[in-house]
């Protein structure tokens, strides 16, 4: 281990503000966000993730800087019931109306230009389809991969692997309880 400071080229972990934003009931979700200055308007990348906000969970905090550097805000949040943010987490149940308010809670920001897009892969791409089925009016697109299902378009297979799931989910907390 050297104690030596870093050479100039290499950057220290980008400083992430964390604040909540209130959704239409009330719930509060935990966010970190980064923003490209202070001063400024810019468009935001969000992630809206039920893994964890923090840089060992799986999401694509890791991808701040880049982002940053070309001009977008990014901003992580914890769904609904999960991490840091309030509330009781139903899989796959408010995680569009989360998805809207949190869009519109970005596009208020003083730091935000008011276009939105959002980033995730398996349960964090899923839920971007039923964030846009919600129309938030400063979503500007999505980019979902990984995704379980088409939600918009396949309504019986998702009843169906909701409830699969559902199962697989109780027998696994059932089996890991001490």
């Amino acid at each position: 281990m050297s104690n030596h400071p870093p050479a100039a080229n290499q950057e220290a972990a980008p400083a992430f503000k964390t604040t909540r934003a209130s959704m239409r009931d009330g719930v509060e979700l935990a966010i970190d966000y980064l923003v490209v200055s202070e001063t400024g308007r810019f468009p935001a990348i969000v992630e809206l993730t039920p893994y964890g906000r923090g840089i060992a969970a799986p999401n694509f905090r890791n991808e701040a800087t880049y982002w940053r550097e070309h001009g977008y805000a990014f901003v992580i949040a914890d769904c609904r019931g999960t991490g840091d943010s309030q509330g009781e987490m139903v899989f796959f149940a408010l995680e569009g109306k989360d998805g809207h308010g949190l869009i519109e809670w970005i596009a208020r920001q003083p730091w935000s230009n008011g276009r939105v897009a959002m980033r995730g892969s398996s349960y964090s791409g899923t839920n971007q389809w039923f964030t846009a089925r919600e129309q938030p009016p400063h979503l500007s697109c999505i980019t979902p991969s990984a995704t379980l299902w088409r939600p918009m378009q396949d309504v019986s297979i998702f009843i169906l692997l909701k409830s699969l799931m559902l199962m697989w989910f109780t027998q696994q907390n059932i089996n890991n309880q001490w």
